[in-house]
């Protein structure tokens, strides 16, 4: 409670305002990084795309709050999108999307920059089991 009561100076020390007010440039820059970094692992079966999507952090206090942002839709071809979605929850580190028209869908407003490398290595490690 100490934070918010010089809010200004200690955004950062509250982690869900400091991403509510990410500027919007910064969650499509980390958008286009983990877009390439998908498309890099080279597996014909994944296919990446860049989508304007809306986050909604309010939940109970603001639940009609809803905040421009960018998303990477996933899909593997021969694996559904739910699949996805568990064996990415399932992960050693859970990575949480949301399942948009047949697409696993990850808001880059609420994922870290150094989470970037985890989610690649989730994805090759999740293909690899699937195998070829």
């Amino acid at each position: 409670l100490r934070h918010y009561r010089n809010i200004e100076k200690e955004m950062d020390a509250i982690p869900t305002l400091r991403l509510m007010t990410l500027p919007f440039d910064h969650i499509e820059s980390k958008a286009k990084t983990l877009f390439e970094m998908l498309e890099n692992i080279g597996d014909q079966r994944l296919s990446v795309d860049l989508i304007d999507i809306f986050s909604r952090p309010g939940g109970g206090s603001l639940p009609l709050l809803k905040l421009p942002s960018k998303g990477v839709g996933v899909k593997v071809q021969g694996i559904s999108a739910n699949t996805i979605e568990k064996e990415m929850r399932n992960n050693e580190f859970p990575i949480i999307g949301r399942i948009e028209e047949d697409l696993f869908v990850m808001d880059l407003r609420t994922i870290l920059d150094d989470e970037l490398q985890l989610i690649k290595n989730a994805f090759r490690h999740m293909l690899k089991k699937a195998g070829s």
